[in-house]
Order: structure tokens, then sequence, then C-alpha cells
């Protein structure tokens, strides 16, 4: 286990998801989850939240990679955190008048979550906390009864909260998360590994087989991660990296390092330029 950790302002940024049909892709992440659609730049789709100019998720079409239909993804799923009942309900209800179906679904207590596939076979899984003494849903119809009558936008307050990886060498992976990235271990859950006190996590799963450990260029699905990063923590990042042996690259200005873990999935740190407020 490694010293090593990175800053508390290190946070998730961006999801980049490789896709062969960018247009069916599109119409389930912006009409069906409620993702704003940013702009189109050649091949890429960029999304954020509603009123805030973070790009929190790319699609990325790439029709010449393996779709590997139906078979086990680097990516089990990932975890939308909405920040309001109306957001998640807007979605349950997008599910039911488009005739789609949920993967799994789950009231218990003051949280419920439900899992749905986008049409690649990529899961993605809606989750909602009640608020104080906000009371939620316990069953589907009240949840879908529970949609505004305007449809709720995803706000900036949503997140992605968790991503769940399959991997078939599970102590190569955890090593690379604890000793190359200096991501806690949770205690509950010693497969769990948080980002910057748990602001974003990774959770594995061992599996073999399917698109696990083949290039991530030429398969779908979850291609990178772009996590921002201080300046200082890139420097210490760089110097961690070097005395670990681990592969990596930096650009000459120095403000974006990249490195593949053990899967494949390759983890952008950037650092961004601060916004300067005039008065």
């Amino acid at each position: 286990m490694t010293d090593f950790l990175l800053g508390s302002s290190t946070k998730l940024l961006t999801v980049a998801i490789r896709v062969k049909d960018r247009d069916q892709a599109i119409l389930f992440y912006r009409d069906i989850l409620g993702f704003e659609l940013k702009r189109e730049e050649n091949e890429l789709a960029i999304f954020g939240y509603n009123g805030d100019a973070k790009e929190v998720l790319w699609l990325e079409e790439s029709p010449r990679a393996t779709d590997h239909s139906g078979e086990i993804k680097k990516m089990q799923r990932i975890v939308l955190a909405v920040a309001s009942l109306a957001e998640a309900a807007t979605i349950a209800k997008n599910v039911q008048q488009r005739d789609l179906k949920f993967e799994d679904i789950l009231f218990e207590n003051n949280q419920l979550g439900f899992t749905l596939a986008d049409p690649e076979g990529n899961l993605i899984e809606v989750c909602y906390t009640a608020k104080d003494k906000e009371t939620v849903p316990s069953n589907e119809v009240d949840l879908i009864n529970a949609a505004p009558k305007k449809p709720a936008k995803l706000s900036a307050d949503v997140r992605f909260g968790k991503l769940y990886l399959h991997v078939s060498d599970l102590a190569k992976e955890q090593a690379f998360l604890e000793d190359v990235l200096g991501l806690k271990t949770q205690e509950a859950e010693k497969q769990a590994f948080l980002l910057n006190d748990g602001d974003f996590q990774v959770g594995l799963t061992q599996a073999q087989g399917g698109t696990i450990d083949l290039p991530t260029h030429e398969v779908l699905g979850l291609d990178f991660l772009k996590i921002s990063i201080s300046q200082e923590d890139l420097d210490s990042l760089e110097k961690h990296l070097t005395n670990e042996n681990q592969e990596f690259f930096i650009d000459k200005k120095r403000k974006l390092l990249t490195t593949y873990d053990a899967i494949g999935i390759e983890w952008w740190f950037i650092v961004q330029k601060e916004l300067v407020v005039c008065n």
C-alpha cells in the first residue's frame, strides 16, 4: 500500500464511452436520461447538465470497433446519482413512454434506484436518496406518477457517483488503483476505491472473457475517465508514476497526464484553467 494520495481537489470530470451508432446513443442519453447535448465535434457528442458548462459525458463514435454484443464489457455499470425526485421520476416516465424496460429496480427506505441499458448494452444505474424528511415512492407506478408535467432536466448537482468495472485480474487492478493512483480503499467494501474521500468511487468485480482484456480502442464501451487535478498534484503524480515504473504520457505544457489501468481504461488527469471573475 502506497503513501501517495491525490489531493482533495481531484474530481471526476468526464466519462467517455465508445459507441458504434452515435445518433441512437444521443437519443438515449438526451431524451431518456435528460443530459443536455452541448455540441457535436467530428465523431464526438458532448453532454453536460442543464445550465452548467462542464462536459460530463463524451460519446465517441467508432463504427469500426467490435461491439461484442451480449458479451461481458469492461464497464459493469456506472451510477448516476440524480439530485431530485423530479429528475428520477422524469427518467422513469421517459422509459415507460418509449416502451423500454428497467434492467433492475429497487425501492429501499429513503432511497430508490433503477438500471437501464443504453442501445449498445452499457448499463446506467440511476439512484436517488431522499433529502431530510422527504418521502420517496415505494413502487414503480408511484415513481412514474411523481414525474412533473414539465420534464425535469438533469441539474448541475447530478454526478456520476460510482463506477463498477469487470476485471480478469483483481489483484492487478487493485494494485493500480491503490499503489499507482493512491486511491483509498473503502473499509466497508474491500473492492471499492475512493477518489476525493468518496466523491467518486470505483468498484471491482472479477470476471473472464468478453472485452475485458481486449485493447480499448478496438472495442465499444467505456473508453476513458477524465479527472481534474491541481498543478501540484499533477507534478507529484508524475514523480510517483516514474517511481512506480508505470508508463504514462505528459504533454509539453504539463497540463495533461494520461495512463492506462490493468484492463486498458485510460485515465486522464488534467489541470484546468481557473475562471477569472470580473467585477
